[in-house]
């Protein structure tokens, strides 16, 4: 082969090049630029993995989530990096099903051991020495009334207990049926549902009955009309779901019925209340955005999977997980979808808000701290 062949294919390949590498950058830009418009913004702040796979219960205190376990562990996590605070968890021995509450530097929960417990909230350490004990297994979250701790148990009792020492102040046995939401607290009067289909209001100072709402449901047919939402006071107005698919409104001072919402499926999640309106899902599939006032319901959004989860609003959004492990994040205003997340596992906790975090759990024993807002969404 000649010089001159060579450098005249040479040459031809130096202007294929000058016209292939542009085309090439222009490539790869345009990949880039259709990859950054399909992958979904990194919502992901921190993820916590408890190496069991268990459901599980969270509260967010200073600085510090505390998560309670389905198989009785007890954990406390730093809230900016999601890593344990205590040098070992707290190992309650028996299974706990409910939301601990936090007060005077302590953590309380119950458990299927029939006993209402307390830790120290810095360390872990028990802090009653022994546990109190109850006549049944504690699945409702405990609720502060100064500085006493109100819970109820499965004997159909409501317990208060001194905060500091676990020493029982009175027990309410009106309930005629187990207890397992958590009670709410307004002013110097309780609020709990039961199995046995009514809200009770119960006066905090001495255990006294003041009324009760019986649901129709429940005298139709047992355990229909169960109550395992945790009620919720704001406005004047009780606000809780039951087993009959209703969301009930009701007077705070004497239980009058003031407005009622029927769904397809039971509500056992706690409704997040605000200006006359609750939000709150159903084990239909369906959420709710419903006028307290009005009595009618404003949107609807279908996911398609049961919800359980108890919502956090924000500024200008609506939060709540669903059974097919996604977290949905709505308009207020239209009930629109902005966006989702997926989690590992179905999220039946509550989605606990602050400082442009949101905070829940799976039923993988995962643990997540997600962005509310990130760049590109």
């Amino acid at each position: 082969m000649s010089y001159r062949l060579t450098w005249q294919k040479r040459r031809a390949r130096r202007r294929h090049l000058r016209v292939l590498i542009p085309i090439a950058v222009l490539l790869a830009i345009a990949t880039v630029a259709a990859v950054s418009r399909t992958r979904p913004p990194e919502r992901l702040f921190w993820l916590h993995e408890a190496g069991r796979a268990a459901d599980s219960h969270i509260v967010f205190g200073e600085n510090t989530i505390f998560v309670a376990y389905c198989d009785g562990v007890i954990d406390a996590l730093e809230a900016a990096t999601g890593r344990s605070r205590w040098g070992e968890p707290f190992y309650a021995a028996t299974s706990v099903h409910c939301r601990p509450a936090l007060g005077h530097g302590l953590v309380f929960f119950g458990a299927d051991g029939f006993q209402v417990r307390a830790l120290s909230a810095e360390t872990g350490a028990a802090a009653w020495d022994p546990p109190f004990t109850t006549g049944g297994a504690v699945q409702s979250g405990p609720s502060l009334l100064a500085d006493m701790v109100i819970v109820g148990a499965d004997d159909g009792v409501v317990y208060a207990l001194d905060a500091a020492t676990g020493q029982q102040r009175w027990r309410c046995a009106r309930p005629r049926g187990p207890i397992a939401a958590a009670p709410a607290i307004d002013g110097d009067t309780v609020y709990v549902g039961s199995l046995d289909g009514h809200l009770y209001a119960i006066d905090g100072g001495t255990g006294r009955p003041r009324w009760r709402f019986p649901l129709a449901s429940a005298r139709e047919a047992p355990r229909v009309g169960s109550i395992l939402s945790d009620p919720v006071v704001a406005g004047g107005v009780v606000c809780f779901g039951s087993d009959d698919g209703s969301l009930y409104a009701i007077s705070k001072q004497d239980g009058t019925l003031l407005a009622s919402f029927q769904t397809g499926g039971a509500i056992r999640s706690r409704p997040a209340v605000s200006r006359g309106r609750a939000y709150f899902g159903s084990g239909d599939g369906i959420f709710y955005k419903s006028d307290l006032h009005a009595g009618v319901v404003r949107w609807r959004f279908r996911a398609g999977s049961p919800i359980h989860s108890s919502p956090a609003l924000g500024h200008d959004t609506v939060y709540f997980g669903a059974d097919n492990g996604k977290l949905y994040a709505l308009d207020e205003a239209t009930g629109s979808l902005l966006w989702t997340f997926q989690a590992d596992g179905q999220i039946n906790s509550t989605i606990v808000r602050r400082g442009g975090l949101l905070f829940f759990s799976a039923w993988s024993g995962k643990v997540y701290a997600i962005r509310e807002s990130v760049a590109g969404a």
